[in-house]
C-alpha cells in the first residue's frame, strides 16, 4: 500500500520524486507540451485566416491582408516552436538533469511573453479583417452591426 494517492488525472506534483523529475520521459513530455501549445496557437489562427480567405477573396485588399497575416503567423509561430525545441532539448553530451539546471531552461519562460503578445496582436489583426470587409458592404448600418456581431462571437 502506497502513501501516495493517485488522483483522477495522475500523481500530484508534490508527490513526484527527484528520480521521476530527472527521467528523460518527463523531459520529452515538457517538450511536447510546449511545442504542441505553440503549434496549436498558430494553427488556430491560420484556420480563421483561411476561413476569411474563402469569405473575402473577391476583395483584393482583404485578400492581401489575409495572405500577409498567414505568412506572418506561419513564420512567427514556426520560429517560436524552433526556439522552444532548441532551448528544451539537451545539447550533445548533456543529460536531462544538467539541462534542467542550465539557465537556458529559464529562457523558455521568457519566450512565453513574446508568444502571448504575438498571439494577441494576430488576434487583433484577425479581428480587424472582417470589420474592414463588412464595412465595405452595401448594407444598412443595423445589418452591418448584426453581421459584425456574428464575426465577434466566432472570435
Amino acid at each position: 500500500m502506497s502513501s501516495i494517492k493517485v488522483g483522477k488525472f495522475g500523481r500530484h506534483g508534490y508527490d513526484t520524486s527527484v528520480l521521476q523529475i530527472v527521467n528523460p520521459w518527463l523531459g520529452w513530455t515538457l517538450i511536447t507540451e510546449n511545442w504542441l501549445s505553440t503549434v496549436t496557437l498558430g494553427i488556430a489562427k491560420l484556420t480563421f485566416l483561411l476561413f476569411y480567405l474563402t469569405l473575402f477573396s473577391p476583395n483584393r485588399i482583404l485578400r492581401y491582408m489575409i495572405y500577409f497575416g498567414m505568412v506572418v503567423t506561419i513564420l512567427v509561430f514556426l520560429g517560436f516552436t524552433l526556439a522552444q525545441t532548441i532551448l528544451l532539448v539537451p545539447h550533445p553530451g548533456e543529460n536531462w538533469l544538467e539541462m534542467y539546471q542550465d539557465p537556458r531552461e529559464m529562457a523558455v519562460l521568457k519566450i512565453s511573453v513574446p508568444i502571448s503578445v504575438t498571439s494577441f496582436i494576430v488576434d487583433i489583426y484577425t479581428f480587424i479583417i472582417p470589420i474592414t470587409g463588412v464595412s465595405g458592404l452595401k448594407l444598412s448600418p443595423k445589418r452591418k452591426i448584426g453581421v459584425l456581431i456574428v464575426f465577434i462571437t466566432g472570435l
